[in-house]
């Protein structure tokens, strides 16, 4: 009956207290200091960890302390950025009722964009059941007052395989689910949910039902605000599926009272707190068209998603900012745009990267186009 598993990737040489020694044989495990059980699994003592995947969480804060000089630190600085945030904070722009009917053309526009797949049928719940019952997505029950999977289910694989032994890995990765195909199907349920509701269909609550079975079992397996899962690297390749749906099944999850829950998750991934970087620090520029490729969305969707009009306002003056001062050239080899037309990434010129930089970001540049919370002159 355990539920919450959290995984940590720790450098024996670099995160650790004391001085490793070749000779070291034996780890030792110390319990909280209270009645209860220590469940271990996939214990990996010795493997090759690449020095750029380690992520500090709130279980390991004290992992990869130079992440602020670490090439996928707009991936892993999660910890950093809830931080920052919440130490600062955002100014709160002047709220007018211009800013308040622009707000509402977003959420239209935003809901607009996710809706849509084909009109939900008995036939669709009956094989969208059997897909998440393949992924491994364990039946719901409930154990003091909370919501979790009724048994065991299915490893659900973000990067977290790439530490495992190459002679050991196929047998360790049997069985396991890919976090793209699992919220990619999440994305489809939502969209059948949302237009099953709104048709007055039949089909509506088992398919919201469906998807919050696939919402617990995945933050049962890690994936929920202040875990990084050992490494978080290219999050947002993996996750925008599960993102994409929650303005879809809000309801659902407000009824279930999971929605605060749910909200935590997506600013925790979504590294919201990136909103203050000023990018006087030229080092702001790496990684950029990462994040403009996968993660813009759903920093979008974090700040629709904020609990009242005076905060999604505020987050959404923030992105625009953040925006102003990212579409801009970047300095020497520093990723982003170059004076020539030529788009950076890893130091140097590199045009598939680019062009999904581009492809992430136009979406959003289009969703916020003619509103006050548009990209300004320059950026455009």
């Amino acid at each position: 009956d355990f539920t919450g598993w959290r995984t940590m990737w720790v450098r024996y040489g670099y995160d650790t207290t004391g001085t490793p020694r070749p000779d070291m044989d034996t780890i030792t495990f110390r319990a909280p200091a209270r009645v209860g059980t220590l469940y271990l699994d996939q214990v990996i003592v010795n493997a090759p960890m690449r020095p750029d995947h380690p992520t500090p969480d709130h279980q390991v804060p004290g992992v990869q302390p130079e992440i602020d000089l670490a090439d996928n630190y707009h991936w892993l600085a999660l910890n950093a950025f809830e931080k920052d945030l919440a130490r600062r904070g955002l100014p709160t722009p002047v709220i007018t009722d211009a800013l308040r009917a622009d707000l509402a053309t977003l959420r239209a526009r935003h809901l607009a964009t996710n809706q849509g797949g084909p009109k939900p049928t008995a036939a669709m719940l009956t094989q969208y059941a059997a897909d998440v019952a393949a992924l491994g997505v364990p039946e719901l029950t409930t154990r003091e007052g909370r919501l979790v999977p009724a048994r065991p289910g299915a490893f659900v694989d973000g990067y977290q395989t790439a530490i495992f032994p190459p002679e050991l890995s196929k047998e360790l990765k049997a069985g396991t689910t890919p976090l793209r195909n699992y919220t990619d199907k999440m994305f489809q349920i939502a969209r059948a949910h949302e237009q099953a509701r709104r048709l007055g269909l039949p089909q509506a609550d088992a398919f919201g039902q469906l998807w919050l079975r696939c919402f617990v079992h995945l933050r049962d397996q890690g994936f929920a605000a202040g875990s990084a899962q050992g490494t978080i690297h290219h999050i947002g390749d993996q996750h925008r599926g599960w993102w994409d749906s929650l303005v879809l099944v809000r309801p659902v999850l407000e009824q279930a009272g999971l929605w605060q829950d749910a909200r935590a998750d997506l600013a925790w991934f979504v590294g919201l707190g990136r909103l203050l970087q000023d990018f006087e620090n030229p080092d702001h520029y790496g990684g950029l068209v990462d994040v403009l490729n996968t993660l813009l969305l759903g920093l979008v969707t974090a700040a629709l998603l904020m609990p009242t009009e005076r905060e999604q306002i505020t987050y959404l003056d923030a992105l625009r900012r953040w925006c102003d001062r990212a579409i801009t050239y970047s300095p020497g080899v520093q990723g982003g745009f170059k004076p020539d037309g030529s788009m950076f990434h890893h130091v140097g010129m590199f045009a598939d990267y680019g062009r999904d930089g581009l492809i992430g970001s136009a979406p959003v540049i289009g969703l916020l186009a003619g509103t006050a919370y548009q990209v300004g002159p320059d950026a455009r």
